[in-house]
């Protein structure tokens, strides 16, 4: 069956990496073993201590060098102010449909495509569709009074502004198999494990289909079905595994045209010179994985001189004249005839204290500098010279930050795609995303940007001085300052100086008066029996 052959060619290309990965689950959950097999054989009772670096790295890394919060940026597609306005207005509704989506999902999917880029060393990023809640319009119903039809009516119109089917999810990239080889994939299979009463309402919802077949195998809804679905740019297919065999419980065409995933590699891993050794788990490299050993040996490290000053803290007792048995007795306050003494506790080298900082500096070096978590290296005294090494240290993850990139706009091509096929208006947070102002034009790019605020607030100074003395224009301001509605706030900037003339300002005087209900003064003001006051700096005053 193709759904079998795909599951299982795809299974076979990321099994190593596969691997690996669980390998490097072991050290971010901290169960990773300190000592090999064949020790713990020898010394069963040898302690253990597995401290937190490995998930420490990651959360610092994650923290401090990849930002959630996506900028959306459509260049116009002429130099017009109309090409401008409606390259804003999808700028506004893309970025409230993506913030919108985040909240939908139980964690901030662009956060988890950024852990999997670090732990991993490769993410996916998914376009969910839940169409399932769409408000259906109501019909008028035969003897329905007019306020009845026209209730119902709001209430669909308030329903149907705040909907928004569209989803961001970034899936365990070992849930996802696709074409390692493709950098926009053709063809993915999806593996999932649902209820069976969840597979039931899915299959039972696809009976429009002809060649739907509702799942019913089952004696517990809550029991677990494994299921697997194959996405190609024509078909979507739903298949239930069973033992050696399967069943396709339905097929649908897939209208959108596309794959609804896209991945990416970090950059930390290298092709193999020798290419009959390629294999994707050679690229699929994460921050942690050159220093596992370290990470090892560091826990070996600690777990000694911790064991060493348990010893020194509650040192054993020794029987200076009893054999085993009769001092077990003693011990256990039975008979009490035997001499006893204190153990002498094991003496720490300060050479020890050097190798565990050795280790610490190679994962400091390997991994994640802690000049970027705000701590000072010894030496430091200035902030250029702390900002130097930062910039020098954030440098590692800028591949990571351009795919991350990469992954977002892919997915925010994916909506636009969406809505064009779709045909509909989509109302979100108040901005509207309308396939008349995406014209099937897809272009769009989506940054997460880390900002400096020390080298932002030098950036903004230096510009606004160039803007002042007409070396550069206001827009390249605002694209420092990250204004991406550019067209609004030069609206906002005529209208003040409109409001900033006396004429300006009367005609404001006089709109405020009638809101306030006072036509009296509105009337005198209109006809200049009374002149507005002078404000300095808002109607020409000085």
């Amino acid at each position: 069956h193709e759904v079998e052959q795909a599951v299982q060619r795809l299974e076979k290309v990321w099994a190593l990496s596969h691997d690996h990965w669980m390998k490097t689950d072991s050290y971010v959950n901290g169960t990773f073993p300190v000592w090999s097999d064949a020790v713990k054989r020898l010394d069963p009772h040898r302690p253990e201590y597995r401290p937190g670096r490995a998930a420490a790295i990651l959360d610092n890394a994650l923290s401090t060098q990849l930002h959630f919060d996506p900028i959306v940026h459509r260049e116009p597609l002429g130099e017009s102010e109309a090409h401008k306005e409606s390259a804003d207005r999808v700028e506004r509704g893309l970025k409230a449909v993506l913030d919108d989506a985040q909240r939908q999902e139980r964690s901030l999917p662009y956060r988890r495509m950024g852990k999997h880029l670090l732990a991993y060393g490769y993410a996916i990023l998914e376009r969910g569709l839940e169409l399932e809640g769409e408000p259906q319009e109501p019909r008028r119903r035969s003897g329905e009074s007019l306020a009845d039809w026209q209730a119902r009516e709001g209430e669909y119109e308030g329903v149907k502004q705040g909907w928004n089917p569209f989803r961001v999810r970034a899936p365990h990239p070992a849930r996802i198999l696709l074409d390692d080889m493709e950098r926009v994939p053709t063809i993915a299979i999806k593996k999932a494990r649902r209820y069976a009463r969840q597979v039931e309402m899915l299959t039972a919802k696809k009976r429009r289909l002809s060649n739907t077949v509702v799942f019913d195998k089952y004696e517990d809804p809550w029991q677990q079905v494994d299921t697997v679905e194959m996405f190609t740019p024509e078909w979507h297919v739903f298949y239930v595994p069973d033992g050696q065999s399967g069943r396709v419980y339905y097929v649908e065409r897939n209208i959108y045209g596309f794959v609804p995933f896209a991945h990416a590699f970090a950059g930390f891993g290298l092709e193999p010179t020798d290419a009959r050794e390629f294999d994707p788990a050679t690229e699929a490299r994460g921050l942690l994985d050159s220093s596992l050993a370290t990470l090892q040996v560091q826990a070996q490290y600690l777990s000694g001189r911790h064991w060493a000053m348990m010893l020194a803290s509650f040192p054993k007792l020794k029987s200076l004249n009893l054999d085993i048995p009769e001092a077990a007795q003693d011990l256990a306050g039975m008979i009490v005839r035997g001499d006893y003494a204190w153990l002498d506790s094991p003496q720490l080298q300060q050479w020890m204290f050097q190798t565990s900082a050795d280790a610490d500096r190679d994962l400091e070096l390997a991994t994640f500098s802690l000049a970027l978590a705000g701590f000072r290296e010894a030496g430091v005294t200035t902030v250029g010279q702390q900002a130097i090494l930062t910039q020098a240290a954030e440098r590692k993850f800028a591949e990571i930050q351009v795919q991350a990139g990469y992954l977002a706009t892919q997915h925010a091509v994916q909506v636009l795609k969406s809505v064009d096929v779709m045909g509909e208006t989509f109302l979100v947070g108040g901005r509207k995303l309308r396939p008349t102002d995406i014209g099937k034009n897809f272009n769009i790019g989506v940054t997460f940007k880390v900002v400096n605020p020390v080298l932002r607030d030098q950036e903004l100074a230096r510009l606004l001085q160039e803007v002042l003395q007409g070396l550069c224009s206001p827009e390249r301001y605002w694209d420092a300052e990250g204004v991406n509605d550019q067209s609004t706030e030069r609206r906002r900037i005529l209208k003040h100086a409109l409001d900033s003339t006396p004429e300006g300002h009367r005609v404001r005087l006089i709109e405020v008066a009638r809101e306030l209900g006072n036509e009296r003064l509105a009337d005198a003001l209109e006809s200049g029996a009374v002149v507005p006051p002078v404000v300095p700096g808002q109607n020409g005053g000085g």
